[in-house]
């Protein structure tokens, strides 16, 4: 389930469990990702992954009210190198703060293919999010390379030409789902 906070600020107490107000305030866009949304049955001996995406201008602000919810300041965490988001985590709480729509987007749509192939394997789901959200070196290097990525890459496409994609109320097709494939993550803050 995916929340603009703007226009529905009503479903802000589903996250509000699981984050603070002084984080909640300058999200722009939530969603629940990672294996607790996509698998089913979810595994509840994993983190509960929250991609949120926040307006550039509120950086400042939400670096102070990172600082207080972890008691200590964020730092970027090196297992997702150069990325578009940070990774912090609290308690089973990993949250993934960007500033990038077009990363959120694509982020966003990698989850719901997933969940909609219920991909239980985690190293095909990193594969499936590489693909979509376009960093292949990284993933080449992750799934033992290129040949496999191919593979699953040939094989992911083909499940979804089995299954219409529905998603947050818009049906994609394979055109779509081509076009994010070949389209580079661009630096375009909101």
């Amino acid at each position: 389930m995916s929340i603009e906070l703007n226009s529905n600020a009503r479903m802000f107490k589903e996250f509000e469990e699981h984050l603070p107000r002084t984080i909640l305030v300058h999200a722009v866009k939530l969603q629940y990702v990672g294996s607790r949304y996509i698998c089913n049955p979810p595994p509840m001996d994993t983190d509960l992954d929250i991609l949120v995406l926040a307006h550039p201008t509120a950086k400042q602000k939400l670096d102070k009210a990172l600082e207080e919810w972890l008691g200590k300041r964020p730092e970027h965490n090196e297992e997702y190198g150069n990325s578009p988001f940070l990774s912090v985590r609290k308690g089973e709480v990993n949250l993934l703060l960007t500033y990038s729509k077009g990363f959120y987007q694509k982020f966003v749509a990698a989850a719901n293919i997933c969940k909609k192939l219920n991909v239980l394997s985690k190293e095909d789901r990193i594969t499936l999010h590489g693909l979509i959200i376009g960093d292949p070196d990284q993933y080449r290097q992750a799934n033992n390379g290129f040949e496999a990525l191919l593979k699953k890459q040939k094989a992911i496409l083909g499940a979804l030409d089995q299954a219409p994609l529905q998603m947050q109320g818009n049906v994609y097709d394979q055109a779509v789902i081509n076009e994010m494939l070949n389209q580079p993550i661009q630096n375009d803050l909101l």
